[in-house]
């Protein structure tokens, strides 16, 4: 028989279980222990994609259990689409990151990339951070060094009490107590970490791992950290190391040359954010440098259209979480030109159409696609599927 790439002939009892499962989910056949037509849960699921009548492509969870790439591509739309919601009123204008009822969720991005901290507890951090329960205090609003150390400590022990598994890094208190500094700095915009735009994108991105279980935690071990994007605090940290795991490493997400690759929901679109711009995919990958990423949520004939974190109006503490419209070629893929630029959704929550192209000059507008140098698309593992005979058993 074909043997899978993934060797379950060693481990315990549970392993071997968790092998028999698996490889009876591929076959459609009942495992040791379930009887004939029983039906396989929710967890356990089927063959989605098939690309050849013995090769599969899917997410393996840490569990061992099949997500399709369309599953998680529709994941991470609606983890971006349900934090949009969280950024704009019932009349579907954006909420500023100035407003201290957001103060929270910045609190709960910067958790987010924390990649050592096991899901469970990053899970139990993040609902404390919006909480009714929690507050801030002074923490958001004063400049008052000895108040700002001392309000960390506070809600840093605030948050902290919700912790309930002892397995915690030892320096869990620490990057708590970083955190809260991170999101203050996001929420005054100022400061070393006043843009928040990559770690919404992580946080969305990881969220779905989380939920789909490609990182979990498996007999006290956190497996799969940082399994589909890099945690972290800035663009060109991910988009190197997607760019790395190209031919290297599958059931995450690729770097792909923009120009090349038709986007789809789920994508993740990056530009270079220096004032002259021009960083191209051709010098990938990306070194310390200001970048910025937006989500895909949606794919039309002639564009594209995006959700990002930290996008202003222009005006200072104005940022949020807002759309952009990107143009689409007529080869589907994304429009890579010094002479068109996207559009951005405005404070009242309108999205403009496309802008007319414009003459090229010297240097790249700030919203000119010439600035995108990469498109990130996730990319599942291809696994050898066993062959079997007409009664459903394996070949020997």
């Amino acid at each position: 028989m074909r043997r899978a790439r993934w060797d379950f002939r060693m481990g315990d009892e549970q392993e071997r279980r968790e092998a028999d499962l698996f490889y009876a989910d591929l076959m459609g056949v009942a495992p040791v222990g379930r009887r004939a037509g029983e039906q396989l849960g929710e967890d356990d699921l089927r063959m989605r994609r098939v690309l050849g009548p013995d090769t599969l492509a899917v997410f393996l969870s840490a569990f061992r259990r099949m997500r399709t790439e369309q599953q998680v591509r529709n994941a991470i739309v609606a983890a971006a689409r349900a934090e949009s919601r969280r950024w704009h009123t019932s009349a579907g204008a954006p909420i500023f990151e100035s407003e201290p009822s957001m103060f929270g969720n910045l609190v709960r991005y910067n958790l987010a990339v924390l990649a050592t901290v096991p899901p469970p507890t990053l899970l139990e951090l993040q609902a404390a951070a919006i909480a009714p329960t929690t507050s801030y205090g002074a923490l958001p609003t004063t400049s008052s060094a000895s108040t700002v150390n001392s309000e960390v400590t506070r809600v840093s022990a605030v948050l902290m009490a919700a912790v309930t598994d002892p397995r915690v890094p030892a320096n869990l208190a620490t990057l708590v107590s970083d955190a809260l500094r991170h999101a203050r700095d996001a929420h005054r915009d100022s400061g070393a970490h006043s843009a928040w735009s990559a770690v919404f994108v992580c946080a969305c991105v990881r969220s779905v791992a989380i939920a789909l279980e490609l990182e979990a935690m498996v007999r006290g071990s956190q497996v799969g950290r940082d399994v589909l994007l890099r945690a972290t605090g800035r663009h060109w940290e991910y988009a190197a190391t997607a760019y790395q795991r190209r031919n290297q490493q599958l059931g995450t997400y690729h770097a792909y040359d923009p120009t090349q690759v038709a986007p789809q929901p789920g994508d993740i679109i990056v530009q270079d954010r220096r004032s002259a711009g021009g960083f191209t995919f051709a010098q990938m990958p990306p070194h310390a440098m200001n970048a910025h990423g937006d989500i895909v949520i949606e794919v039309s004939t002639n564009d594209v259209i995006t959700l990002g974190g930290n996008l202003g109006s222009g005006t200072a503490r104005q940022e949020s979480v807002r759309r952009r419209r990107f143009p689409r070629a007529a080869n589907g893929r994304l429009v890579v030109d010094a002479t068109r630029s996207y559009s951005q959704e405005d404070n009242s929550g309108n999205l403009p159409p496309l802008p007319a192209a414009v003459a090229a000059t010297g240097s790249l507008g700030s919203r000119s696609t010439a600035r995108i140098f990469t498109l990130l698309q996730p990319r599942p593992s291809v696994i050898d599927v066993p062959q079997r005979t007409p009664a459903g058993t394996m070949l020997a």
